[in-house]
């Protein structure tokens, strides 16, 4: 499946790095560089589209602290950068499935993605994570 295929099919929900929070332990400041670092997986400078995939993967997962495989408002709202649940809710369920999840986090990237290369470099991420802490 090509890479446009696999964004439509997985039509969930990822922008900006997610910081991955673990049930068992507290919660940490958000640290922009420490997650660019973690998603940049092949230590080229950029995150791109499957490195930013497999984060939110990963994100959607550790968040999931029921393991119902869908996010509650309150396992969403503890998640960094998470807009509201009716935003990210498609289908109005009351709840955050992986596509849902996913497609939300894309619209991010997009927004994050200010030089339209299809990659997040550090600069711009951290860019985005400032103006989203005002």
């Amino acid at each position: 499946m090509h890479r446009t295929g696999m964004l439509i099919f997985l039509a969930g929900a990822v922008m900006l790095l997610t910081g991955v929070a673990r049930a068992a332990e507290p919660a940490k400041p958000f640290d922009p560089q420490a997650a660019f670092a973690e998603t940049d997986t092949n230590h080229d400078s950029q995150i791109d589209h499957e490195e930013f995939y497999a984060r939110m993967v990963d994100a959607f997962f550790a968040a999931d602290t029921d393991k119902d495989g869908f996010l509650s408002a309150e396992e969403y709202g503890k998640l960094p950068f998470s807009q509201s649940l009716n935003d990210a809710d498609t289908n109005h369920d009351g709840r955050i499935s992986m596509p849902e999840f996913v497609r939300n986090r894309f619209r991010q990237f997009e927004g994050a993605d200010t030089d339209h290369d299809g990659q997040l470099s550090l600069d711009e991420v951290t860019a985005t994570y400032e103006e989203r802490k005002k």
